[in-house]
């Protein structure tokens, strides 16, 4: 299964881990894992153990799910954003990123 997909959000390789997952998603393992199950049980991805990681893959299903949706939260995102000036959206830039670094440190 090929697990190509949008704008380098994570699904342009094939296969990322559970745990790669759960550090981009900022949640627990245990989160992803049951994501994941539903996410399979719908078609969506396939999950493939190998040594000791399971790897994940989005099936043509998924692939065709997030080229669809993706694209829509992106401008939903965009359009939130619309009222800030560009310094505004340079501070929350930094601001997420800083916040995202602190949240990585804690696990």
């Amino acid at each position: 299964m090929n697990a190509s997909g949008p704008r380098g959000n994570g699904y342009g390789r094939e296969g990322v881990t559970q745990q790669e997952l759960s550090n981009r998603l900022l949640v627990t393992k245990g989160n992803v894992s049951q994501l994941l199950v539903k996410m399979g049980d719908a078609g969506l991805v396939d999950r493939r153990k190998d040594g000791r990681c399971r790897y994940v893959w989005l099936t043509e299903k998924g692939r065709r799910l997030a080229e669809t949706s993706i694209p829509l939260e992106e401008d939903r995102i965009s359009q939130s954003c619309t009222g800030l000036t560009d310094v505004q959206l340079e501070e929350l830039v930094d601001l997420l990123g800083l916040w995202e670094r602190q949240t990585r440190n804690l696990a």
